[in-house]
């Protein structure tokens, strides 16, 4: 048998330098439930006791190739919904991951006290490294903040860009000096990047928190570890102007 990966137009059944040297051929479509694979073309010597057996073969190789595309299609399948729930720029998850892990949580505290807390997180002065630098230096600029935020979170939680300059974690726990703890270890790596980074600029961010609480709205907690965020930013602002 000759396994051959030539190209020959589709009207031919194989190529001519086959056709020419093969006296005797013996050719089967490969099917596999409604799934087309090809066709099979082999040349043989003696076609009445090959034949049986060569129509079991094939349909045991049908088979086979059909469970290996299936393989192959479940592996695209699994990468695709992969890329889906992940942030291109950062590769931090993004808001659809969020979305669905809080939707679980949320299921779960239902039937016992709610153990999340959501942290609000706006990156400072991105729109003056990006005017100042260019926009690939913020790109970078967002990058390295992910990673900070990530790094800090762990495996303590959930840590996503939810558009721009905004990035949410939300925390799996149900104490606040945990959630303090993980803001203190964020904003400790941030001031240590600054230390040895080379930058022209500092990253900082500004960060509020709140926990959910059972039976409220998750929108809610969400605005409120917004209006925290906020109110944050205003006192590291006029921290600074000091």
């Amino acid at each position: 048998m000759t396994l051959t990966d030539e190209r020959f137009q589709r009207k031919k059944i194989l190529p001519d330098e086959y056709r020419k040297r093969m006296p005797v051929i013996f050719v089967c479509p490969l099917h596999h439930k409604n799934r087309c694979l090809g066709y099979l073309v082999m040349e043989i010597e003696v076609r009445d006791k090959m034949e049986a057996f060569l129509q079991g073969w094939v349909q045991e190789m049908c088979a086979c190739m059909d469970k290996i595309l299936l393989y192959e299609e479940n592996q695209s399948l699994q990468e695709f919904r992969k890329l889906s729930t992940v942030d291109e720029l950062t590769g931090l998850y993004n808001r659809r991951k969020l979305e669905q892990e809080l939707s679980k949580r949320m299921m779960g505290s239902s039937k016992r006290k709610a153990d999340f807390f959501i942290i609000s997180v706006d990156m400072d002065d991105l729109k003056i490294i990006n005017d100042t630098y260019g926009h690939l230096e913020g790109d970078e600029a967002l990058r390295n903040y992910g990673n900070i935020l990530r790094d800090g979170t762990g495996n303590n939680g959930l840590c996503c860009r939810v558009g721009g300059d905004e990035f949410t974690i939300v925390a799996d726990t149900g104490k606040e000096q945990d959630v303090k703890d993980l803001i203190s270890r964020i904003e400790e790596r941030v001031k240590r990047f600054n230390e040895l980074s080379g930058k022209p600029y500092a990253l900082a961010g500004s960060m509020g928190y709140a926990q959910f609480k059972k039976g409220e709205e998750l929108i809610n907690c969400m605005k409120r570890a917004d209006a925290n965020m906020y109110a944050n930013k205003v006192a590291r602002k006029k921290q600074r102007q000091k």
